[in-house]
């Protein structure tokens, strides 16, 4: 084509306005069913995406943080106004993910890291926790009991084996909660719980 001529310039700018046309009322008729594929190929292909993006922002960090630092300002307002546009969209969406997450092995992994961090510090051992909520979901979540044969990770949790020390990796044992109630029952009262080794 050539961008010389007006004539060319015009039908293509109206062929263009006409299939994009197309494909926009095309899109609002079958908007659930393109999501709903959209979702499942996502799902599918969790890894490779994954993998996809990681590569593209190492072959192209200093093009993106280029493009942030000068469209700083532009970004944000775009941002803004994307927000208020489709705010209820937004709000229903991240409700429905962070009720899906809650339950998963990970965000409990992280309450339990706090509660165990909590408890060192109130105890007088400090913030000396050398793991993360990924290591407590494959090095825990992954065992049975010390003390029994339970295996639901929603049942696990860590004990320490020596309770004068910390929460580190090399003083934690996967334990179910009763069982961890029943070893510390001779300081904290549970001593009418009993178990069987």
């Amino acid at each position: 084509m050539d961008w010389n001529n007006k004539d060319e310039v015009r039908e293509y700018m109206r062929a263009y306005k006409k299939a994009h046309n197309s494909n926009k009322k095309y899109y609002e008729s079958h908007r659930e069913e393109i999501l709903k594929k959209q979702k499942e190929y996502q799902e599918v292909n969790k890894e490779k995406i994954k993998e996809y993006r990681k590569d593209y922002r190492s072959k192209n960090s200093e093009n993106l943080k280029a493009y942030k630092d000068a469209n700083k300002e532009k970004t944000k307002e775009y941002n803004r106004l994307y927000y208020l546009k489709h705010r209820e969209e937004i709000i229903a969406q991240k409700t429905e993910y962070n009720k899906e997450y809650s339950k998963s092995q990970m965000a409990r992994a992280q309450r339990q890291l706090q509660q165990y961090k909590r408890m060192d510090i109130r105890n007088g051992f400090g913030n000396v926790i050398d793991f993360d909520a990924r290591w407590i979901v494959e090095n825990i979540y992954t065992k049975k009991c010390a003390y029994c044969d339970e295996t639901d990770w929603h049942k696990l949790g860590c004990n320490r084996i020596d309770n004068s020390k910390g929460h580190t990796k090399d003083n934690v044992e996967p334990c179910c909660f009763h069982h961890n109630c029943v070893l510390n029952g001779k300081e904290s009262g549970f001593k009418n719980l009993t178990y069987n080794k």
